[in-house]
């Protein structure tokens, strides 16, 4: 295992943090676990993304996709910078604003059943 502060290949146990074994580098005394990185097949991300565009929030499609929502925001920041770059915005197009407005009515005051 190396280390991820000089790439060394020689440690020792350092005790444990969250049930996970801690090392200790020999060389620059740098502490690290073992980390996994699984794999996340792309058609999740994809999901995750056609969620967030169909206005899910990051926390609620991590909870749907069991994954982070850490993970989930990087995901669509990386396909919309790929989105950008494939189809670059033009720079006339750059000044329009889009508002988008609720389609329920609130009424603010109630006072004796008589709407104000």
């Amino acid at each position: 295992m190396k280390c991820p502060n000089c790439t060394a290949t020689e440690n020792r146990k350092s005790g444990k943090i969250r049930d996970k074994q801690r090392y200790e580098c020999k060389k620059c005394g740098c502490h690290f676990t073992q980390s996994y990185k699984g794999f996340v097949p792309p058609v999740l991300k994809l999901l995750a993304c056609v969620l967030y565009m169909n206005g899910l929030g990051f926390r609620r499609i991590a909870a749907l996709l069991n994954v982070s929502h850490q993970s989930v925001q990087q995901w669509i920041k990386r396909y919309a910078s790929q989105m950008q770059k494939q189809f670059p915005i033009d720079k006339k197009a750059r000044h329009v604003r889009v508002i988008q407005l609720d389609e329920m009515w609130h009424y603010v005051g109630k006072k004796n059943g008589h709407w104000h």
